[in-house]
C-alpha cells in the first residue's frame, strides 16, 4: 500500500511540481532529483534520483544517505531551473 506524503498533524503534503529540480549535499558530494510524472504512484508524481523514483522526497533521500531522513530539509531547489516545464517529464 502507498503511502501519503505526511507532515505533522498527519495531513498530505503535495509533492513540488513536475519538473521541479532538487539539490542536496551527503558526505561532501553533490546529489540530484527531479519531480516526474509516472504512473506508478497514485499521485501521479514521484521523485527521481539514481535512475529510481520514489513517492516521497523523504523516501529519495533516504536511498541516498541510508538512513531515515526529513526530505524536506534534505533537498533544495536549485535557483536556475525552472519550476515547470513546457512538457512534462515522465518516467
Amino acid at each position: 500500500m502507498e503511502k501519503a506524503n505526511r507532515v505533522s498533524g498527519g495531513r498530505a503534503r503535495p509533492l513540488p511540481p513536475v519538473g521541479t529540480a532538487l539539490k542536496a549535499f551527503h558526505r561532501g558530494r553533490p546529489r540530484s532529483a527531479v519531480i516526474v510524472e509516472t504512473p506508478a504512484f497514485t499521485s501521479g508524481r514521484g521523485v527521481l534520483t539514481n535512475g529510481r523514483a520514489y513517492l516521497s522526497l523523504s523516501a529519495a533521500g533516504t536511498a541516498i544517505t541510508g538512513y531515515p531522513v526529513n526530505g524536506w530539509l534534505f533537498w533544495h531547489l536549485i535557483d536556475n531551473a525552472p519550476k515547470t516545464s513546457g512538457h512534462a517529464t515522465s518516467i
